[in-house]
């Protein structure tokens, strides 16, 4: 979405959203693993990730939040365990 702050910034706010976002639209299958998420988040720079399942429908938008909160549950989880 860089096109859209940059849009903003310059007062160029009547842009059609169809000049700003991805074509097609950068998506993942619902049985992709956690690692291949964060890979394609990661080399795209992106906070949001649609999920669709095999028939193209939107199931679900996994987040960077989301990997956070997992990965944080699971760090905290093995320093319990360790102590």
């Amino acid at each position: 979405m860089k096109k859209l702050k940059l849009s903003v910034e310059t007062g160029q706010v009547h842009t059609q959203l169809s000049h700003l976002i991805r074509d097609p639209a950068l998506t993942i299958r619902d049985e992709a693993s956690l690692v291949v998420a964060i890979e394609l988040m990661s080399a795209w720079d992106i906070g949001r990730l649609p999920v669709i399942d095999e028939s193209g429908k939107l199931v679900g938008i996994l987040t960077r939040s989301d990997l956070l909160n997992a990965y944080r549950h699971r760090l905290l989880e093995q320093y319990h365990q360790g102590h």
